[in-house]
């Protein structure tokens, strides 16, 4: 399947350099800096420190976010709300074309009533990049016609992160990142409403566990 990439919100490339130019400047982040990159995958180049210095984005993908009353509507997925964008950040050792996997996440924050960028928000540098990388892969590979937009759908309060293939016409398709609910398997596509059927399970456990459901933003770093 050909997978395509969202429209980048007003004001983000300013921020994700903004952010970058300041997170990496730690060095624990030392190893992601480099000289300018270059990458067949619709790569960027983001000034990252030095005049000739540079960090190595690509993919961006929108994030939405729903709440578990979200999902008594069989249409749930257009009510999920934008909440940031995202980019795959390379460093200089990332081959994506050999098989490499991206070393983090960078997200900037999204207005949700707006459609602009208002800060940026993190790198993640967890399990959740190798996650999102393989099920991406997992959606080129589909033996489907046309194309889908690369999106990631998170549901925080059932610790349900999947990636999200909107198509303008056609079934959307959601790609569950780890094990977190009942009969929905990491790596395999699903339809919006098998995804529905698990998370309401998921839900329902919650419920008779006293609400205690879990409550996270992605995988722990």
């Amino acid at each position: 399947m050909k997978l395509t990439t969202a429209a980048v919100p007003d004001g983000a490339s300013d921020e994700l350099r903004r952010g970058l130019n300041l997170t990496l400047s730690d060095e624990r982040h030392a190893d992601l800096r480099s000289r300018r990159l270059e990458s067949s995958t619709g790569a960027d180049d983001v000034g990252a420190g030095g005049a000739n210095d540079a960090v190595a984005t690509a993919v961006p993908h929108a994030v939405y976010v729903a709440g578990p009353a979200d999902l008594r509507s069989v249409d749930y997925l257009d009510r999920a709300r934008l909440k940031a964008i995202r980019y795959f950040v390379m460093s200089p050792s990332s081959d994506l074309g050999a098989g490499g996997v991206p070393s983090a996440i960078a997200e900037v924050a999204v207005d949700a009533t707006t459609g602009r960028a208002s800060a940026f928000s993190r790198l993640n540098r967890g399990r959740f990049v190798e996650a999102t990388w393989r099920a991406m892969q997992v959606a080129e590979r589909l033996d489907e016609a046309g194309s889908a937009e690369v999106r990631l759908f998170e549901v925080p309060a059932l610790y349900f992160n999947a990636l999200w293939l909107h198509r303008a016409n056609g079934p959307d398709q959601l790609i569950p990142l780890a094990e977190e609910s009942p009969g929905l398997e990491p790596f395999v596509p699903y339809t919006e409403a098998e995804v529905r059927r698990g998370l309401l399970h998921d839900s329902e456990l919650a419920s008779d566990a006293g609400g205690q459901a879990p409550a996270a933003d992605d995988f722990p770093v």
